[in-house]
C-alpha cells in the first residue's frame, strides 16, 4: 500500500481499503500484491509457524462502478463473495456488466 492509501476494520473479518486517485486497474494489482505478501507470511503462534493464510479481495471504483458510497461498498461485497465462491485466495473486480443486477 501506498502513504495515500487507507484501511480500516468495516466488519468483523472484513477490512476495507480506500485507494485515492486510483483507477480500477492499479486497485486490481495492489489488491494482488496484499493478497500475495498475506499468503507469503509466517506467523508465529506458541512455538510454532503458520503458513498458508489466505484472502479473498473484491474490488469495485469510484467513479467507475458507482457514484454512491453504498453502492460502492455494496458492489465491493458483491465481488468478495463472488472470489469466494471461485475457491478463495483471489481477487476479483466486479463486472460492469452484471451491476445492474443488483
Amino acid at each position: 500500500m501506498r502513504t495515500s492509501d487507507l484501511a480500516y476494520r468495516y466488519g468483523g473479518e472484513e477490512l476495507v481499503f480506500i485507494l485515492p486517485n486510483t483507477n480500477i486497474e492499479v486497485a486490481e494489482i495492489i489488491a494482488e500484491e496484499i493478497r500475495q505478501k498475506i499468503k507469503n507470511l509466517q506467523y508465529e503462534y506458541s512455538y510454532n509457524f503458520l503458513t498458508g493464510v489466505t484472502i479473498s479481495i473484491g474490488v469495485a471504483g469510484f467513479p467507475e462502478h458507482t457514484q454512491s458510497c453504498d453502492d460502492l461498498l455494496q458492489f465491493a461485497d458483491r465481488a468478495l463473495y463472488q472470489a469466494k465462491a471461485q475457491g478463495r485466495d483471489q481477487v476479483v473486480v466486479i463486472d460492469p456488466n452484471a451491476i445492474h443486477l443488483f
